[in-house]
């Protein structure tokens, strides 16, 4: 039977104390859009001096990894697997469905750690055409909404090897699930010294897009062609507003396009909240504006403020990043 795009699947096995271990699938994913994952591997044609002018004689294999991407109709319930793999698995509250996530200042022992998947991609057919890619860390985590539409999630990970060996999936079964929708969030942008969550800034804001990229890395050892492990790096991350141009917002516009904006004026902690029911997914987020928004931008002939934070350390709320996921019928991740 010819092989179809709509035939294919995608599974994830967690496996958190032994990074690169090949495990079973344990949930499939839902609101899946596109896969992808592929083997890379660092290959060199030595140069010689053999008396002939032929191409060459000995072609090596010096490194190899595994390189994966998803993109997803981002789920509240399917959410939870992908903020515990960008700031370390949920410890408090779990049991009722209640997650809650804080950017970690320095990976400590004590911290909660992110989570490692083996991602397995393919067909459950007999033909069983299927690749798998054990110890995948997410190294890119893109989450972008609008009016309108529905929250779209890219992650990006890399991972020992990709492999069909390291295949088959496990019998599971599609599963219920509610698409986080535009029409679901709500928006605050508060001054750098309060709380966040203060300020509620209702019919305006149009579009977001948060941008996390982690700063990890392969580790690879003499004695391996593949990695053994991944070292964490430092964050990096901006968010983006696409905000109506109301008089609330001239005021942010006006303190931002000052010249001699100080960065006390020029940051701002925001929180993106979407809830469908009982179902919560919450982003806190400090950041201060480091180029000025442009005069003026419009989204369909309505005139709008662009304003792109960048993450940056903020005291009272203790990080620069904190989530929430709250899905009352998931006590514990599959």
């Amino acid at each position: 039977m010819t092989l179809i795009k709509d035939l294919l699947q995608v599974q994830l096995g967690t496996n958190d104390s032994d990074w690169g271990t090949l495990m079973p699938g344990t949930v499939k994913l839902m609101g899946v859009n596109s896969a992808s994952l592929k083997s890379v591997q660092e290959t060199e044609m030595k140069e010689e001096l053999r008396g002939t002018v032929h191409p060459g004689y000995i072609a090596v294999v010096k490194e190899a990894h595994g390189e994966g991407s998803l993109e997803m109709h981002l789920t509240y319930e399917d959410a939870p697997y992908f903020l515990d793999a960008l700031l370390g698995a949920a410890v408090s509250g779990t049991s009722d469905g209640v997650r809650d996530y804080t950017a970690s200042a320095d990976w400590a022992s004590s911290d909660p750690q992110p989570s490692i998947f083996t991602i397995k991609y393919g067909s459950a057919s007999s033909d069983n055409y299927v690749a798998g890619m054990p110890g995948a860390t997410l190294t890119k985590f893109n989450l972008s909404g609008e009016s309108g539409g529905q929250l779209m999630l890219s992650a990006d990970f890399l991972g020992k090897e990709v492999a069909t060996s390291d295949g088959t999936l496990a019998a599971l079964s599609d599963r219920d699930v509610n698409i986080v929708l535009g029409a679901h969030g709500a928006l605050w942008i508060d001054v750098s010294s309060d709380t966040v969550g203060t300020t509620a800034i209702t019919t305006t804001a149009f579009a977001f897009e948060l941008d996390v990229e982690p700063g990890r890395s392969l580790a690879t050892h003499m004695g391996s062609l593949t990695p053994s492990g991944y070292r964490h790096g430092k964050f990096a991350a901006t968010l983006q507003l696409t905000l109506e141009m109301t008089a609330d917002m001239y005021t942010i516009f006006q303190a931002l396009l000052d010249p001699a904006v100080t960065q006390t004026l020029a940051s701002r902690v925001v929180r993106l909240k979407f809830t469908s029911g009982g179902l919560i997914l919450q982003l806190d987020f400090a950041g201060v504006v480091l180029e000025k928004p442009e005069a003026f931008t419009d989204r369909d002939g309505v005139v709008t403020l662009e304003m792109t934070l960048t993450a940056v350390y903020n005291s009272v709320l203790g990080t620069w990043m904190k989530a929430n996921s709250t899905v009352p019928d998931l006590g514990t991740l599959a």
